[in-house]
């Protein structure tokens, strides 16, 4: 059976068949821009993939249209700074336990390899928070290689955006998953 854990999802290795799932993180975010603006947030991230229920050992799987749903609070600093709402996504890093990567062999890999762009999102004057997809449109595909039997563990890390800021600074933001969500 597919279980969702808080920062990480887990799937026991042992046949195969495929379902959408989603599970929701709390990501604390940081950044700045030349000291003129000042970053620190904290939003929900819903993460969406397909994903075996189950696989045999060594077998090689994928997950499948991944994307996130990003939902932020709109502070006046938001509205004022980066209305419309756009960016980059250069880094979102997913690590694996007990599964590589088919390609690499590497035990972590980033989704968003090569940008993802989101936006021009307008926030409305009364609006008291924003959500939007990355990527818009379709999803990232990453093709894994299962270990020994026994529990693959997804695990969300570090995400690296770049946000445009009174429509000429780019605004550097770091996002990790907020520690101890139950």
């Amino acid at each position: 059976a597919f279980l969702i854990v808080p920062l990480m999802m887990m799937f026991w290795v042992s046949s195969v068949s495929a379902d959408e799932q989603s599970t929701t993180l709390q990501y604390h975010c940081l950044g700045s821009a030349f000291g003129l603006i000042d970053v620190d947030i904290v939003m929900d991230v819903e993460v969406t993939s397909t994903l075996p229920e189950r696989v045999a050992p060594g077998e090689e799987f994928s997950i499948e249209n991944s994307y996130t749903t990003i939902t932020m609070e709109v502070t006046e600093l938001l509205r004022a700074a980066t209305n419309p709402l756009e960016g980059n996504v250069s880094q979102f890093n997913l690590e694996f336990v007990n599964a590589t990567e088919t390609g690499t062999g590497a035990s972590s890999v980033s989704v968003a390899e090569g940008g993802l762009t989101f936006g021009p999102i307008p926030i409305g004057e009364d609006q008291e928070s924003v959500t939007f997809r990355v990527p818009e449109t379709d999803g990232r595909n990453v093709n894994l290689t299962a270990g020994e039997e026994g529990v693959i563990e997804i695990v969300a890390g570090e995400i690296v955006t770049s946000v445009k800021a009174l429509g000429l600074l780019d605004v550097d933001v770091t996002c990790n998953p907020v520690e101890g969500e139950d």
